[in-house]
């Protein structure tokens, strides 16, 4: 690593260290329903029960449930690893929150040509996860950064057989991710390289999910509780919510970050893999779900950050300390 790599790493290291031991925030009369949910559902299981009484117990008494569909039940992985660690309070799950966005922040540094602006995305997520709505990170978005992290550094790094156990782990924490795999497959596709293993974690993957929805299906009643999907949104502030959930500013201005991402995707040929990653905001045309963005924003700014980096590097001669030698493509 460069200088710039090297400070980067130390100030992620230092920002967790200060979210960690400033806790998270004090709890306000509102806290959104999910991270509520999730928070009686892990008390639950560590009381001993299985992950669906837990979360159908959960729901019911948050007034969310019960549900008539099984798109309400979130897959169980994140919360089979919840349960097993330490603390009862609601609180508890803290540090392993910022110790997960800490190693999202240090696989970002090896990762982007532009790792000063990765403590910035860990100030972004931090933040988001302590003090919307007085606290939200128990929400499953949060715990998938880090296995795309990965996913995106085995690509860059020419390490594409790790690729689809990564992209797995992260669609078997929260389905949205499946696009990865997706993804993964068309490039191997178009590379003629590596297939197979792309076509068995998307098998896994599949049956991971039809495991799970048979299993949520017996929790399931005739008229459920649960929010409606489809048909929620509020065009175009649902949109403009999905591009800049909890960024600063005007939700506007945010918009061509988005642009200066795919551009820079474009340019290196990395759009075929993350392509329904940087896409997902185009489901605000039906769906209301800003915090789904979760999955995506902290890439974005990365991405974007680095097209601005290299045309302002070009423009000085080619040097900058604030970037580091793009990574071989493998």
């Amino acid at each position: 690593m460069n200088a710039a790599a090297r400070v980067s790493a130390l100030a992620v290291v230092a920002i967790c260290i200060v979210f960690g031991v400033v806790g998270p925030a004090r709890p306000a009369p509102y806290v959104f329903e999910d991270h509520r949910v999730d928070t009686l559902a892990v008390r639950h299981m560590k009381d001993g029960e299985s992950y669906y009484r837990a979360m159908d117990s959960a729901m019911r008494t948050v007034k969310v449930g019960p549900v008539h569909e099984s798109r309400s039940f979130r897959m169980p992985t994140i919360f089979l690893v919840w349960r097993w660690l330490p603390g009862q309070a609601p609180g508890a799950l803290w540090i392993p929150f910022v110790v997960m966005v800490g190693i999202t922040g240090l696989l970002l540094v090896r990762y982007t040509t532009v790792p000063v602006v990765v403590p910035l995305v860990v100030v972004y997520l931090i933040a988001t996860g302590r003090n919307t709505y007085s606290g939200i990170y128990l929400m499953v978005e949060f715990w998938v950064p880090p296995l795309t992290a990965a996913t995106l550094l085995s690509w860059r790094r020419g390490r594409g057989r790790w690729a689809p156990l990564f992209a797995l782990a992260a669609t078997l924490v929260r389905e949205l991710a499946g696009g990865l795999l997706v993804g993964g497959l068309l490039e191997a596709v178009r590379r003629r390289q590596g297939r197979a293993r792309w076509v068995v974690a998307i098998a896994v993957a599949a049956a991971a999910v039809a495991v799970h929805w048979t299993l949520a299906s017996k929790y399931l009643v005739a008229h459920g509780h649960e929010a409606p999907l489809v048909g929620t949104t509020r065009f175009p502030e649902s949109f403009l919510d999905a591009l800049a959930f909890n960024l600063p500013g005007p939700t506007i201005i945010w918009l061509p970050v988005w642009g200066l991402a795919i551009a820079n995707l474009a340019r290196r040929h990395e759009l075929l893999p993350v392509a329904f990653y940087v896409t997902l905001p185009l489901v605000a045309f039906w769906i209301h779900r800003p915090y789904w963005e979760l999955l995506t924003i902290p890439f974005v700014l990365v991405w974007a950050a680095e097209l601005v980096a290299d045309v302002g590097s070009r423009a000085v001669g080619g040097r900058s300390w604030l970037r580091v030698t793009p990574p071989s493509p493998p």
